[in-house]
């Protein structure tokens, strides 16, 4: 659990952890300068508490991503899963979430959330995607996706597969370091499967002071506005920020699997995610070229061939996809 000025709603986050029907091994909080009562909060509460508490305090304030990934370096046991400070976990989400790693082949489980308001009023559902309980497509994930951080159970070895601060920036805004689920996400499905729970395990709690709120479709109206206003000077840098990222995580792959030459089954899969990262950096080089021609006639050219050759075809593991081609056609008309 990453903490930072959370006083209001902890004590009630921590009593969920505690209630689980299959307790955690151990709780560790990681506090980034918190200048209310947070810490003193839970210093009162690991007195009684029936499962051990760790509490850790940054000398400086590090940022959400990094603080729960330096927390998460220090987890003891096998299985992982990151909390926010602000929600309510329902008994059995540990035990669900639990359940799908007798597979060896499963990384992460995931699963759906009920929102609730400030008072704990439910106001809404989120799906993040998941339409069934099952296991998930190998490497048909969007290269840029995240299951949210609150609502993942995955392996503990996962981040001993690369180092974290290599990780590279959050891909939609390169001043910041990619964020500790986004991260996740990629370690997950690059090495094996991805287990979906449509039961909601967690009430998610929207308030003014979330870091992050609930998050809608991939494509909603906000993200429609901003296709709109999109110039290519703009389009390129994103393309180019885009395409440094794609190259470091195939250095982060090749490494990787070089690394674990005794785990037969995690790299295969590292090396089907390799193959998939070559293909979408392949892809982003192409689309990026197109954004270079100053001349709109070459552009619509150019981007016709891309669309024509398949890179924006989701089924070719590109993760372009339609909306992405019509973005790509709006920017080279103009």
């Amino acid at each position: 659990m990453a903490t930072y000025n959370g006083e209001r709603f902890i004590a009630g986050q921590l009593e969920s952890l505690t209630r689980q029907t299959h307790r955690p091994l151990e709780i560790i909080v990681s506090d980034d300068g918190s200048s209310d009562g947070t810490r003193q909060i839970v210093a009162d509460f690991s007195r009684s508490s029936p499962v051990p508490i760790k509490l850790l305090v940054n000398p400086v304030n590090v940022g959400y991503a990094d603080n729960f990934l330096s927390a998460a370096s220090l987890a003891q046991g096998d299985l992982l899963a990151f909390c926010d400070q602000d929600d309510i976990w329902l008994p059995n989400k540990l035990e669900e979430c639990a359940k799908p790693f007798a597979d060896d082949r499963i990384q992460l489980s995931v699963h759906t959330a009920e929102l609730i308001d400030e008072a704990g009023a439910t106001v809404g559902y989120l799906a993040q995607g998941i339409s069934r309980t099952g296991p998930l497509a190998p490497l048909r994930f969007e290269p840029w996706g995240v299951f949210m951080g609150f609502s993942v159970l995955f392996r503990r070895n996962l981040l001993d597969l690369m180092p974290a601060d290599q990780r590279g920036p959050e891909p939609f805004n390169p001043s910041k370091p990619l964020s500790h689920d986004r991260w996740a996400y990629f370690l997950a499905t690059s090495a094996g499967g991805v287990f979906a729970i449509q039961t909601p395990l967690v009430k998610y709690r929207q308030h003014s002071s979330n870091v992050f709120g609930s998050r809608g479709g991939v494509w909603t109206a906000k993200k429609y506005r901003s296709i709109l206003s999109m110039n290519r000077s703009d389009a390129r840098l994103r393309s180019s920020a885009h395409l440094e990222i794609a190259r470091n995580r195939l250095s982060l792959l090749e490494n990787a699997i070089l690394a674990n030459p005794g785990n037969a089954a995690v790299c295969r899969s590292l090396a089907n995610a390799r193959e998939r990262w070559k293909r979408f950096h392949f892809a982003m080089s192409q689309r990026q070229n197109m954004f270079d021609f100053n001349n709109r006639s070459a552009r619509l050219r150019k981007w016709m061939s891309n669309l024509t050759s398949g890179i924006y075809s989701e089924t070719a593991g590109m993760g372009a996809g339609i909306m992405v081609a019509i973005r790509d056609a709006i920017i080279a008309f103009r």
